[in-house]
């Protein structure tokens, strides 16, 4: 066992970012959240009961706390829309997302940065031009 390395007594629990990669940046504590919404409109019957389903916009979301490394990285903040490219938590190869929010904090300690991504289904062919 090398130094560092995580030791699991008794229950083993899945652990890290999964397959989670972006290149000079690393994630900061719990600074992976991945999800897979969709709009969903529930149409009623006469007695209110859900009779269908509209399921529209299905998109895939990451929020990000990252730590920015001395190589690699960049101290440059994402602009709203710009497109960078990650390996999702459960994927094998870069995908691009659009920025929907950042920000960056630069001081005596370890420049970090938040950021919310977004990649719409229907705009599929937008984001891999």
């Amino acid at each position: 066992m090398a130094l560092g390395d995580l030791v699991q007594r008794g229950t083993q629990w899945k652990v890290g970012f999964g397959a989670f990669v972006y290149t000079g940046f690393q994630p900061d504590g719990d600074g992976v959240s991945y999800a897979n919404p969709a709009d969903t409109d529930e149409i009623k019957g006469e007695q209110n009961e859900t009779v269908s389903l509209i399921i529209t916009n299905p998109r895939s979301t990451l929020s990000l706390n990252l730590m920015i490394k001395e190589t690699g990285g960049t101290v440059t903040p994402f602009s709203d829309g710009d497109y960078v490219s990650v390996t999702e938590p459960d994927g094998v190869s870069a995908v691009k997302y659009r920025v929907v929010s950042s920000s960056w904090t630069f001081g005596p300690k370890i420049t970090k940065c938040t950021c919310s991504l977004i990649r719409e289904d229907s705009m599929q062919t937008t984001y891999d031009a």
